[in-house]
Order: C-alpha cells, then structure tokens, then sequence
C-alpha cells in the first residue's frame, strides 16, 4: 500500500511543487487546498494518486472533514506524513497593523498548523509518521515591517522544538523547513499589502517607516526575479517524510543559510549593523526602481 501524506495550502508554489514529488514518488497525496477549481487544477496537471480535500485550516469544521477523509484513506494504517504549509503573507509595521490583522495572520500561519496537527496526531502515531512544518527565514530573523508574518514563524519555530522533543522517545519525527526567497505566487499576494502600506505612510507623518516600503519593493522584486523553484524545497520536505535519519531543520537556498543560519547567530549589535546594512540596501534598489511618477517625498506604490 502507498504511504498517504497530507499537505496544506497546495494550490500554488512550495505546496503545489511538494504534492507534485510525492505524487511522483508513489505517495497518496492528499492535498488541501481552499477552493474547488484549485484540486481540480492539480489533478488536472500532477500526475499520481492526488486527492484534493477543502481545507481551511481556520475552519474547525473543515478540519474536522480533513480527519474523516484521513480516516477513510488511511484506516488502520496511519498517516505517514503531515506537511503543515498553509500561509499568507502580510507586511507592516507594528504601529500600523491593526490587532485584528495580527489576530487573522496568526489564525492561518501558526494557530491552523496547530489545529491541523492536534486533529491529525493519532493517525499520524498510528504510522509512526513524520510531521514536517514549512517556516521561513522570518522564523530566524525578523526584518523591519515583517513583523506579523516572522511572528507566526518564530512561532513555528518554538513548535516544532518543543514537539521534536515531546516525541523523542516516539518513532515520529519533527522537521522543520526554512527556505529562503521562492519564486512563488506569495510574492504576488504581497501587492496588495505594500499597496495599502502606501497608503497608510501617505497619510501617518513617520519619517521612520519612509525606507520600508522601496525596501520591500525591491525585496518583492527580487523574490520575483530570483526566487528559487519551489521543487527545491519539495526535495527537502520529500527527505524529511522518508529519510531513514531526517533532520531537525533545512536550510534551503542561500539567503537562507547566510540570514537564518549565519546573521541570526551573530552577537545583537553585529547583528543590528548587518540588518540596517541590508534594508539600507534594498531601501536604496527599491528607490531607484521607484515610478517615475511618484511624488516627492511620497512613498511609491507597488510595481
């Protein structure tokens, strides 16, 4: 019998490329996705045993169905795998996010993991299987205006340890996944949010905050032009679903090695210089790339 596999948030990128491999790779995949013309378009174009399933992880109901649809896939067999990569993107500085859209963004990034994954954690003992939860380099540094988003990463990060070690003495296993910039249609969504923070800093007088957004611009930009595929980050969840020894933590792309796994680790005041070094920088690519047609002294929208 094949190993089953649930994945959230598969309708695009990272968990689009992961039900891809591990279909590919004779695994059942089920895969959740929020709309009904977003399974059929992964069946349509993957081929394999992919079954989507509606699943909104802030939705108990629809968690609850996720869990009879494992139930009736897995029997008695368990869950081998459950890939926690639902989230959404959202860009701000505290001052300025609303309690509201910290609560909303938390709900998705960090509470639904821990939804899905309480609902989900008997079969996933049943098989002595693998959970796998897709971070970010948010999760290891948090870049001014990334507060809400690297929150619910940071978030991720203290589950999964905790949870790594709460079943150490089980034959499940914890990984964590921290890539870098992906060329993904995350960073499409983000539009939207660098649109409203134009708005925002037109009308706030916060000298302050006038840096963020060319800097998020050409962070966005560059995430958009040099993102890496999100088949690399599949190839790291697939290593953790079946490697016999998985790790405890990836580390994928460059950016993510040089942030999350060198400045992250520097000394604090080393470590302030080197982040002011870099927005300084994507502060000053973002402005030379900034239309035309933007006022002086008004933050430019979004390309």
């Amino acid at each position: 019998m094949a190993p089953v596999v649930l994945i959230t948030g598969t309708s695009t990128g990272v968990g689009a490329a992961c039900v891809a491999r591990l279909a590919a790779g004779g695994w059942t995949v089920l895969a959740g996705v929020r709309r009904v013309a977003d399974g059929e378009a992964l069946i349509a174009r993957v081929a394999g045993d992919v079954r989507p399933l509606l699943l909104d992880v802030t939705d108990e109901a629809a968690i609850e169905r996720a869990e009879e649809m494992v139930r009736e896939v897995c029997g008695g067999r368990g869950l081998r795998g459950l890939v926690n990569n639902a989230g959404v993107p959202l860009t701000g500085p505290v001052e300025l996010v609303s309690v509201e859209q910290w609560r909303e963004h938390l709900e998705v990034n960090l509470l639904g993991a821990v939804a899905v994954t309480r609902a989900l954690f008997e079969h996933v003992r049943a098989a002595g299987g693998r959970f796998v939860f897709v971070g970010s380099q948010s999760g290891r540094i948090a870049l001014p205006g990334t507060s809400t988003y690297a929150a619910g990463k940071y978030g991720l990060e203290a589950l999964t340890e905790a949870l790594h070690h709460e079943l150490a003495a089980t034959p499940m296993r914890v990984a964590l996944i921290v890539p870098g910039q992906i060329d993904t249609p995350l960073f499409d969504k983000v539009g939207g949010d660098l649109a409203r923070l134009a708005e925002q800093l037109q009308h706030v007088d916060r000298a302050e905050y006038q840096h963020l957004l060319p800097a998020a611009r050409a962070y966005v930009r560059g995430g958009q032009k040099l993102g890496m595929d999100p088949d690399r980050v599949a190839r790291r969840v697939e290593h953790a679903l079946s490697a016999a020894h998985p790790r405890r933590r990836y580390l994928v792309g460059v950016d993510a090695r040089l942030l999350a796994g060198v400045v992250a680790r520097l000394p604090d005041p080393l470590r302030d210089q080197t982040v002011a070094a870099v927005i300084r920088a994507y502060a000053w690519a973002g402005r030379r790339t900034a239309p035309a047609s933007a006022a002086p002294g008004k933050a430019a929208g979004p390309s």
